[in-house]
């Protein structure tokens, strides 16, 4: 499930066996917001998409020097 949520993981420091902790480090982070599809809830959810995320989105790209999508349509 790991792999599946994170993208290139790895260890921060080595791990000394198979049931040695690891303090994740990740390239990538993969994230699901679940909401209902309703009439009451579907303009919220609009919203928050275009106001929020994408300018999170746009800032994080931004903010890592590529200007990788930092327009989207």
């Amino acid at each position: 499930m790991q792999f599946a949520i994170f993208g290139g993981l790895s260890c921060v420091t080595p791990r000394k066996n198979d049931c040695s902790e690891c303090a994740v480090k990740a390239a990538g982070l993969q994230v699901t917001f679940l909401l209902y599809n309703n009439d009451y809830s579907t303009p919220t959810a609009e919203s928050w998409e275009r106001d929020v995320f994408i300018r999170n989105v746009k800032s994080f790209n931004y903010a890592m020097g590529k200007d990788y999508h930092t327009s989207f349509d």
